[in-house]
């Protein structure tokens, strides 16, 4: 988990670096001004040690500005919980906001462009685990790419590779656990995240 989260750090900063001196040689077509976005989500990492992995849905509102994004979003995500032969049932809520940054653009001639992204975000995550209910803060990074359609108004289809961290809550792994599994010697809250849907 480590090394996919340092190799992906690396690979943010260094597009990051290279892109900018694309900047002032040339003009990018600006995102679109306002923007929806339905996407699949699915993640898999670890809440306070406990492996969390599973599959939801992701719904985002964005303003746009030439190479800018500024969106909020909330998912609905079903979970599972805890050890292999102890895992439970969960369902994550999730709402947050971030920035994306459209770092480099591949004109397709006047149909379209392919794209590379660039986005921060932070977010509200709450776990229920019957009976219990867990509340953490979120923060993460993503790299990502989209092909964007230039018709009446830009349509694109994006996918977005994202690691998000949270701070670690030995409570919420002896929640989960309740007494049927072993408590993990790990304190990671941290994991991958893939967002891969249509903008309109």
């Amino acid at each position: 988990m480590r090394a996919r989260i340092l190799t992906l750090s690396a690979l943010v900063l260094a597009v990051a670096t290279t892109a900018r001196a694309d900047v002032e040689h040339s003009e990018l077509r600006p995102v679109a001004a306002r923007s929806m976005t339905l996407s699949a989500l699915g993640q898999d990492g670890k809440l306070s040690g406990l492996h969390a992995s599973g599959w939801g849905v992701n719904l985002e509102l964005a303003l746009g500005k030439r190479r800018w994004q500024y969106f909020v979003e909330g998912s609905l995500s079903w979970l599972e919980l805890g050890p292999r032969g102890a895992q439970l049932d969960g369902r994550q809520q999730r709402g947050g906001l971030g920035v994306r940054w459209l770092a480099r653009s591949f004109e397709l001639g006047s149909v379209g462009s392919f794209d590379l992204n660039l986005e921060a975000f932070t977010g509200i995550e709450r776990f229920d685990v019957a009976p219990d209910v867990l509340v953490r803060p979120d923060l993460g990074v993503g790299i990502g790419w989209q092909v964007r359609l230039h018709l009446c108004r830009d349509l694109a289809m994006r996918t977005m590779a994202r690691v998000v961290f949270a701070p670690t809550d030995r409570d919420a792994a002896s929640a989960v656990c309740r007494g049927s599994c072993e408590m993990p010697v790990s304190r990671d809250s941290s994991g991958l995240m893939i967002v891969s849907g249509f903008q309109w």
